[in-house]
């Protein structure tokens, strides 16, 4: 059953097997829907490509933050990787979560608090991370990074 949109809604218009792409709903009417995405209004009409727009999985902002129960501050940065950000042991950026995991597993060996939610939700969301880390196409230009 297709989703019934509003403006305002968060979606997820990613193509099978290509890059990321999250807009927001501008506008709904009978024969479509029209999206801001990639910092462009793009009309979906109805059919197959407008129900294959998903909405946007609701995420934790980080899966561990620094605080009295933690002593790192972790995320999936929207640049395609996890972040260890302020990372004491000086490694911020990973590129799967295995190898965050790995990263947090050195923490707790320097004697760092970290809660064992965090390497539990990292792995409970690691495909779906480690797919979204894999497709994440930035360029880095003179104009800055963009994705």
């Amino acid at each position: 059953m297709p989703v019934e949109w509003k403006p305002g809604d968060r979606v997820d218009m990613t193509p099978p097997g290509g890059r990321m792409t999250i807009g927001t709903v501008v506008d709904v009417d009978d024969a479509g829907v029209t999206v801001l995405a990639l910092g462009a209004a793009c009309y979906v009409p109805t059919g197959p490509l407008r129900d294959a727009i998903q909405p946007l999985k609701e995420q934790a902002l980080s899966y561990a933050r620094r605080g009295a129960r933690s002593d790192v501050y972790v995320y999936l940065h929207a640049g395609g990787h996890l972040a260890c950000s302020g990372c004491d042991l000086g490694q911020v950026e990973h590129y799967t979560t295995a190898d965050m995991v790995a990263h947090l597993e050195a923490h707790r060996a320097a004697g760092h608090t970290v809660p064992d939610d965090t390497i539990a939700g990292l792995l409970a969301d690691a495909a779906e991370n480690d797919l979204f880390i894999e497709g994440v196409d930035i360029i880095d230009d003179a104009e800055g990074w963009h994705g």
